[in-house]
């Protein structure tokens, strides 16, 4: 029976070394052994036990909150089934239920501190899934979900201090992967519209307005990787910037050609100018402007669009307080119909007291007559016959 045991103690650690590390497998095992020793056990009701604590085990994602754990001890109970179909001795299959029971109770013991010591990491990799770093950086996200895995196995090995200080070296990844994740999405766009405006000459063509968004360009970064919690301002000014360096190459391509045209492309440049102006004439129902300079004609139209606008403000303010006062006089309609009500109850019970008091009056008459009555002796009760 030794001999057994001490080769079954040896099977246990040369598999304990292979597998995911725990620093007290060698104990777990021993005090396995030392129960098949020290007691009767019965072997199908140990091997249900655990089957049951296998599928809690499961049901609670152990694979995720205690790997470790989870991995060693299903191990531990695929050799228990395995020893147990092969009929092998008792011994064998209780030590390997008993330690594989021993490492599932621990898994679900450990999961409850996994969740509370690390909400922060959760947290940290959840806000990074809402921003699709998982997708647009998924290496850097793989790599965070690694170090993640090393703060459980900290937590599994009972080595809580260190799991919380590495835990705070983990989220300053996270903060920087988060940055890298925004200038993904924000700010390598505007450089995309940068480069555009560069492929269009913008530097040579439109040389003021290029700077303008290279400019623009730098600060996006920099208000990135200070206002990255602003989620809404990155957008906004992300926004921008492209606009800027969408601009520079627009300019670029309707200022390259200018250098080469003659008196009468000129012209016809002109007239494409006015023709534009014209639709916007036409759309705000303007009169002719044509015999107008250029400038003069973005005047008077900026001038009339002005015009239309505050009549649009007036407009909708009218009909605003047409709404309020419809509320108004409906309100006060209801309060008079309320007075008018009260009235009318008021007037009711002033017409009622009068009767009132006539039907008391003739109450109080009736009741003293009955009491005049009632305490007047008859005739007959009052004259006693004569004695004999």
């Amino acid at each position: 029976m030794k001999k057994l045991l001490i080769g079954l103690c040896t099977t246990s650690l040369l598999i304990g070394c292979s597998s995911p590390a725990i620093k007290d497998t060698s104990l777990i095992e021993q005090t396995a052994i030392d129960m098949v020793q020290n007691g009767e056990q019965d072997i199908n009701a140990v091997l249900n036990e655990v089957r049951d604590l296998q599928i809690q085990a499961q049901q609670a994602d152990l694979y995720f909150y205690s790997p470790k754990h989870m991995k060693q001890a299903e191990s531990e109970m695929a050799k228990a089934e395995e020893a147990h179909k092969q009929k092998k001795p008792d011994q064998e299959i209780l030590t390997h239920s008993l330690t594989a029971k021993t490492l599932f109770q621990r898994g679900l013991k450990i999961k409850p501190t996994v969740v509370s010591d690390l909400k922060p990491s959760f947290d940290a990799l959840d806000m990074l899934k809402e921003i699709n770093t998982h997708t647009l950086l998924k290496g850097d996200f793989e790599d965070l979900e690694s170090d993640f895995k090393d703060l459980i196995y900290l937590l599994e090995d009972g080595k809580v201090s260190e799991a919380k200080k590495e835990q705070n070296s983990f989220l300053k990844d996270v903060t920087n992967v988060e940055i890298d994740t925004l200038k993904k999405s924000f700010l390598n766009p505007a450089e995309n519209a940068l480069e555009k405006a560069e492929d269009a000459d913008a530097e040579e063509f439109a040389t003021k307005t290029y700077e303008k968004a290279e400019k623009a360009v730098e600060k996006l970064e920099k208000f990135i990787e200070t206002q990255f919690k602003d989620r809404t301002a990155v957008a906004t000014t992300s926004k921008e910037t492209i606009h800027l360096a969408q601009h520079a190459e627009n300019v670029a391509k309707a200022a390259k050609p200018l250098l080469k045209i003659d008196a009468e492309q000129a012209e016809k440049h002109i007239l494409y100018v006015e023709s534009l102006l014209d639709k916007i004439k036409t759309a705000i129902n303007h009169d002719g402007i044509t015999h107008l300079s250029l400038d003069s004609q973005s005047i008077a139209l900026a001038q009339a669009v002005e015009i239309l606008n505050k009549q649009a403000q007036t407009s909708q303010a009218n009909a605003n307080w047409k709404q309020e006062k419809q509320s108004l006089e409906a309100t006060i309609a209801e309060l008079k119909q309320s007075m008018e009500n009260m009235k009318q109850v008021e007037e009711t019970n002033q017409s009622a007291e009068p009767q009132n008091d006539a039907t008391q009056a003739s109450s109080v008459e009736t009741i003293d007559e009955n009491i005049a009555t009632n305490t007047t002796p008859s005739n007959e009760e009052a004259i006693e016959p004569a004695a004999p």
